[in-house]
């Protein structure tokens, strides 16, 4: 077993009593098992502001991408698990996609079919790459499709799909990320 390996298993046991940071997130699951379809622009609009993405409020505002939404008629390829959709909805006008406000609102309506995307995931996602020489290129792990690859390689390799859904592997990342490759580093 690696060091990076080891230091993943060590946080991921103090992960387990971490479930503070999960409260909003069943109330939004919830919300989206009442709401479940996106033909009503209202229904978008609340979904939209239950996730209060800072990119969409920052770059488009919750109109214009609940709008965006609405036009895209995702019903059907989200039920299908279409992984292209996630880009499809993260591309709102000449703003930097919104690649983890899609993934999200993507994971909300079906949590076992679409990874989250998440920023903070990219340095242990290139470190577990490179640890491994896997046959990804580390480059594009910032890309939707190669991330979800990655992720899926990664949860099993290290035995976590029974252990892990994709929101907790966002909320890993975010709380213990930075920690884990740091501490994999040291000799």
């Amino acid at each position: 077993m690696s060091k990076f390996e080891e230091v993943l298993k060590k946080y991921w046991g103090i992960f387990q009593d971490e479930k503070m940071y999960f409260e909003n997130d069943v109330r939004n699951w919830e919300l989206f098992q009442d709401i479940p379809k996106n033909n009503n622009i209202e229904d978008i609009i609340t979904k939209v502001s239950a996730i209060n993405d800072g990119d969409v409020r920052r770059y488009s505002g919750v109109k214009e991408v609940s709008d965006h939404i609405l036009k895209l008629n995702i019903d059907e390829r989200l039920a299908k698990g279409d992984l292209s959709l996630v880009d499809d909805i993260a591309k709102v006008g000449n703003n930097p996609p919104f690649l983890e406000f899609a993934s999200l609102y993507c994971n909300y309506h079906f949590p076992k079919l679409y990874p989250i995307f998440s920023r903070q995931h990219l340095d242990i996602y290139e470190k577990f790459i490179r640890n491994l020489k896997l046959d990804y290129d580390p480059n594009k792990v910032d890309t939707y499709p190669v991330f979800c690859s990655v992720l899926n390689d990664f949860v099993k390799r290290l035995h976590l799909g029974d252990k892990m859904n994709y929101l907790e592997m966002r909320k890993f990342g975010w709380l213990y990320g930075d920690t884990i490759i740091e501490e994999s580093q040291q000799a």
